[in-house]
Order: structure tokens, then sequence, then C-alpha cells
């Protein structure tokens, strides 16, 4: 980046945080919101949310945008920020960086006359995104199930994104390994790969795997998928909500279940972070 940019970041999570602080590393303006409870990890100061608006030519919601449908997400602050018509105002004549814009014009149509750059529509932030999210889950089954997947029985659900890098990765582990796809195109490639698989239509007719990393956002996982589940399996859903797994049914069987969702913001905020800055000084230099 040549140019000097002024940039606000309205709450969000560690990635946030990490995203602040290596923009105003670069030398950028940088001002916060929704940061009160994390003043000591933040370089810059953290501010109102007028007073970042109205410094800022561009603005960084937070991922997700909301968890409720009511406010934007700011864990780290005890004051809420309304997604309203209001705040639309305040935003209409700068660009906004989001994740899912179609999801806050659902909220607040007049979302639509904003202009949003929308991380979810670029393929490039997708690809980063789901192979930090593939790297995190590998890493949370062998701190959940110990370092090495050698000889276990493991099972991916889908092969879509992040089901790619899972069985990218999971190849490497001398695992017998499944990967559960709609319909058979897959197969003679992930055969090829030394990789067994399965419709997950059947999934109920597969048993005893030792790990189970699901990436279908759709339920697959019912209560009679699960029951023929080794109860000693580690089940980690990586699908954005509600997810592929019945809860309710998970816990009285005993399942082992980790709704892993946003670990690139849990477990790995730098790398998403400089995912997220890169995605933005190219739209920036792109721009000029």
């Amino acid at each position: 980046m040549n140019n000097i940019i002024n940039i606000g970041i309205l709450g969000g999570d560690k990635r946030q945080i990490e995203l602040a602080n290596s923009l105003y590393e670069d030398g950028q303006n940088v001002f916060t919101t929704g940061f009160d409870k994390a003043l000591d990890k933040v370089k810059v100061l953290n501010l109102n949310i007028d007073q970042m608006l109205k410094n800022s030519e561009y603005i960084v919601l937070p991922i997700p945008s909301t968890r409720d449908g009511l406010y934007f997400f700011t864990p780290f602050s005890e004051f809420k920020t309304p997604i309203n018509d209001v705040f639309i105002r305040k935003i209409k004549n700068k660009t906004v960086f989001c994740y899912g814009a179609d999801s806050l014009i659902k909220l607040c149509p007049n979302f639509s006359n904003c202009n949003f750059y929308d991380y979810s529509a670029k393929e490039n932030f997708l690809q980063y995104n789901a192979k930090i999210t593939a790297d995190c889950a590998i890493e949370l089954a062998k701190d959940k199930f110990g370092n090495s997947f050698c000889n276990k029985k493991v099972l991916v659900c889908g092969y879509g994104r992040i089901g790619k890098y899972l069985v990218e990765l999971l190849v490497r582990e001398n695992t017998e390994l499944f990967v559960s796809v709609r319909n058979k195109n897959h197969f003679a490639k992930l055969e090829k790969m030394k990789v067994q698989p399965i419709l997950t239509y059947k999934l109920k007719e597969y048993t005893d795997f030792d790990i189970i990393f699901n990436t279908v956002p759709s339920l697959i996982f019912d209560f009679d998928t699960l029951e023929k589940t080794s109860k000693h399996a580690l089940l980690i859903d990586l699908a954005s909500k509600p997810g592929g797994v019945d809860k309710l049914s998970a816990e009285q069987l005993n399942i082992n279940l980790i709704h892993a969702l946003g670990l690139p913001g849990k477990m790995a905020p730098i790398k998403a972070a400089e995912a997220i800055k890169n995605t933005i000084y190219n739209f920036i230099e792109e721009k000029e």
C-alpha cells in the first residue's frame, strides 16, 4: 500500500484485534470501536461508534457481522451497536468490508444502498480461510485425541473447500480415511488418492469411526445416524449454523461433539487477520 488510508474497525473477535494492530504497524490511520474490554490488546485508541465512523473512509465489520440479528458482534465490548437505519445513514458514503452482505440486507433492506465489499464473494479469501480452518480442525482433533492419527479410522463429510484441505492434510497422516460426498462425481479422484469415498445418504451403513469432521451445513447426523456412530468417536462439526449434527441426539447418545465455529478467529487470529488485510489492500489497489 502506497497511500495512507483512514480505516475503522467495528468490533469482532481476536482476528479483528490483530487486523487493527497489523494495519497500524503498516502506518495506516486506524480507528476502532467495540474493544473496551480489550484495551491492553489493541494498539490503537478505542473510540465510540460516532467518532470511529467520522474519522474513517473504510469500515470493517466483524465476522460474523452479528450473532443475534439485532446488534453487531462485539464480544470485547460492554456496549452494543444496533443494526438499523441510523447506522446505515452514517456509512452511506463509505466503503464497508463485511462477510455476508446478503444476510445484512435481509435484516435491514436499506443496507442494499451501501457500498459493500463482501469477502464471501471472493474466492481467494474463501480458499485461504478454508485452509486455515482445516489446519485448526486438525490441531483441535490432535489436542483432543492425541498427536497422531496413525491407524485411526477417520471420516470427512463433504468435499467442498474445507473438506478438500482436510483430505489433503489427512492423507499424510497414515489414516484409514473415508470421505462422504453427495454423488459419485468425486469417487475416481478420491480413490486415486487412496481415500475411500462413500455416499452421504448411506452414512448409516458405516460405523466405528474414531474421528469425524463434518463440513456439510445441513442436518446429516440425525439420531439414527448418530446411533450407528461409535461411542468413542470424536465428532468435530465445522459447518455453519445450525451445523450438520443434531446436538440433543448427540448429547443423549454421549457422542463427543465439538461444534467448532469460527476456528480461524479463535485459533489462528494472526493468519486470519492477514487474509482480511490482504483482501482489503487488493481492493484499494485495484480501485486506485
